[in-house]
């Protein structure tokens, strides 16, 4: 918690998936490191306001990053706590494979990277993001792994995951929250 409320920049996801995937990223950047990357699941209204009660004023950001999962009033509940110092991003699609496949050209490049390895070779986008969702952790380690090498230079974050990024970066405008 420590972590949570005195970071500089802390980014909180749902799960594994989403931290790794972050954590990935920021390791490629270097310029980027003072961003802390935690998981906890649901129930963030009141850690967000509670954030904010301690942090009101400083030059501190929080992000967070939602799965929408047919909720769309839990999106439009979390995102009016939204502020100068809080960013809440929610994917578009049910879950974050489902963003991550629809990015960019991720689709062609997950396909052509990983295809034979995990059976996606004649997979639709659709397939694909739903096998995807059935053996996530293995195959977002492998893809964690590309990342921080340079693996898959390609490679598009997903939207809502780099609008966060974009927010965490940008300064702190005062007197908004």
């Amino acid at each position: 918690l420590f972590k949570f409320f005195y970071s500089k920049r802390c980014i909180l996801v749902e799960g594994l998936t989403e931290e790794l995937l972050i954590r990935a990223y920021l390791d490629s950047r270097p310029l980027l490191s003072e961003i802390e990357v935690l998981s906890f699941h649901k129930g963030y209204k009141d850690i967000i306001k509670i954030w904010k009660k301690l942090n009101e004023g400083t030059d501190r950001k929080l992000g967070i990053v939602r799965d929408y999962d047919d909720q769309e009033n839990a999106k439009a509940e979390h995102e009016a706590l939204a502020s100068a110092q809080v960013c809440v991003k929610t994917t578009s699609g049910y879950t974050l494979e489902t963003d991550i496949v629809n990015a960019g050209k991720n689709y062609n490049l997950l396909k052509d990277r990983y295809g034979d390895q995990m059976g996606w070779t004649s997979m639709t986008a659709g397939e694909l993001q739903e096998d995807w969702r059935q053996s996530k952790s293995y195959i977002m380690l492998q893809l964690c792994h590309d990342l921080r090498t340079g693996g898959i230079p390609d490679f598009t974050m997903p939207e809502h995951i780099s609008e966060i990024l974009q927010f965490m970066e940008e300064e702190v405008v005062t007197g908004e929250n």
